[in-house]
């Protein structure tokens, strides 16, 4: 699942163009992509391990 950017917001307007050059291919990047799905798991499974 890929993040969506509001880019209509005062934050990411006054993000430096590079800065949202580097969002924008690191949403598209198949390795972040995932990096972001492994990492949600690992924090899934503490979440769940915490529960216990």
């Amino acid at each position: 699942m890929a993040a969506q950017f509001d880019e209509s917001r005062v934050e990411w307007g006054q993000l430096p163009p590079r800065v949202r050059d580097a969002v924008r291919q690191g949403v598209r990047d198949p390795m972040s992509a995932a990096y972001r799905r492994l990492t949600q798991e690992y924090y899934r499974r503490l979440a769940e391990e915490g529960r216990k």
